[in-house]
């Protein structure tokens, strides 16, 4: 099962679907809790796979049961806690041992219901290990666009994996 919540100052719209098919799924137990845990709305999707509910709080967190048992879990924030976005990404998807690895972000910051470039401002880009080791970090700033590149070289003995 796969969750999307679209959300607005008010309301929260769950869509619940089949990860495999995208096939709607209806009657799926739906709850939204606080960030203390608290049950704060509940219902059911209708035959379109939707459940339309109120949504006031800066936090919830979405709990789905599908009829055949499959359970997903999905934290929802509002647009006042995610006033920063951050798109990272790199030269190319895989890398060796002693390799250079080249890569850029782009900084967004939510304003008055914008995204606005953060511009001329310090990043910190930590890149870490497969086990999650720190093998690098950087101190950067943004440009006029609210973008950052860099680099870092990979360790002789970089562990191969994801």
């Amino acid at each position: 099962m796969v969750l999307v919540a679209k959300k607005s100052p008010k309301r929260l719209l769950v869509f619940a679907a089949d990860a495999q098919t995208g096939k709607p799924i209806s009657g799926c137990f739906v709850k939204l809790f606080d960030e203390k845990g608290k049950l704060v709305s509940q219902g059911r999707t209708n035959e379109k796979g939707l459940l339309l509910t109120n949504y006031m709080l800066e936090h919830v967190v979405i709990i789905a049961t599908s009829p055949d048992g499959s359970t997903v879990e999905m934290p929802v924030w509002s647009e006042t806690q995610e006033r920063f976005t951050v798109y990272i990404f790199t030269d190319r998807p895989v890398y060796r041992p002693n390799q250079r690895v080249y890569f850029k972000g782009i900084v967004r910051k939510f304003e008055n219901g914008e995204y606005e470039p953060v511009t001329n401002k310090q990043v910190q880009v930590i890149v870490r290990n497969p086990e999650d080791t720190e093998i690098a970090k950087l101190t950067l700033r943004t440009n006029r666009f609210g973008s950052f590149a860099g680099e870092v070289e990979l360790p002789e003995k970089a562990s191969l994996g994801r």
